[in-house]
């Protein structure tokens, strides 16, 4: 469910994950999001859009074209390295929230987000048509 994608898409919210995970109980989620970070270069954290997406895709997959010099730099079987340990990491990852997050989940998962967010909308629709019929 966290998914390579949730890396890319996502990347406003990775500086905070870990604490809520801490906040929510989720210890073993934390040090298997935490240790998916580690796997990161260091200056993914600071680095613009461009390389970010770089440093993804080069994380992703070792035959996948990256322009960052310093991503071009590391050896090849440093690269298949830290490519295995991302995709070990996410798996893993995915592997914990799928309990918690998947459609079938005990609490819920996303099906009870989404029909929060779509009663939401449905009320919120509601309203605006009856401004608009005063």
């Amino acid at each position: 469910m966290v998914g390579i994608i949730f890396f890319c898409e996502g990347r406003e919210f990775l500086p905070y994950i870990p604490d809520v995970l801490d906040k929510l109980g989720l210890e073993e989620m934390k040090q298997m999001f935490d240790k998916t970070l580690s796997v990161f270069p260091d200056f993914a954290q600071g680095c613009d859009d461009k390389t970010y997406i770089d440093v993804v895709n080069f994380l992703s997959n070792p035959r996948f074209k990256v322009s960052d010099e310093r991503l071009n730099a590391i050896p090849k079987a440093e690269r298949v390295a830290l490519c295995n340990a991302f995709s070990e990491c996410v798996e893993q990852l995915d592997n914990l929230s799928m309990p918690l997050w998947a459609f079938n989940a005990e609490a819920g998962g996303w099906k009870k987000t989404c029909w929060i967010i779509s009663t939401r909308a449905w009320i919120i629709r509601t309203r605006l048509l009856c401004k608009q019929l005063e």
